[in-house]
């Protein structure tokens, strides 16, 4: 699939890793869940990917190296969908919290 076939506000794979398509305006930048960007054209070869989908109240491990969470498990305290590259707030013992992107936490089974 083409990036121009893709949806704006997007979840995709490019080069096997997920990244984040928030428009088709140029230029085209394809975001990845670690916040490096991407500067791609129309042309650009990407995969459809499944986003992860949380809920209030899950445990999750952080998998994201950057984070202060980073191989903790937190709980997920609110989910804003209007903001979909990074909608899940994180909070560590509810004091202080971060946004999470689905690629950057893994749902934890107790």
């Amino acid at each position: 699939m083409q990036i121009k076939d893709v949806p704006n506000r997007t979840w995709v794979s490019y080069l096997g890793e997920p990244h984040f398509l928030k428009s088709l305006d140029k230029p085209i930048i394809l975001r990845h869940s670690n916040l490096h960007m991407e500067y791609v054209g129309l042309e650009t070869e990407v995969k459809p990917i499944k986003t992860p989908v949380f809920h209030v109240g899950d445990k999750v491990l952080c998998i994201d190296e950057t984070s202060k969470y980073y191989q903790q498990v937190v709980t997920i305290v609110d989910v804003d969908m209007d903001m979909p590259f990074s909608p899940y707030q994180i909070d560590e013992n509810h004091l202080i919290a971060s946004m999470a992107t689905p690629f950057s936490i893994v749902k934890v089974n107790y």
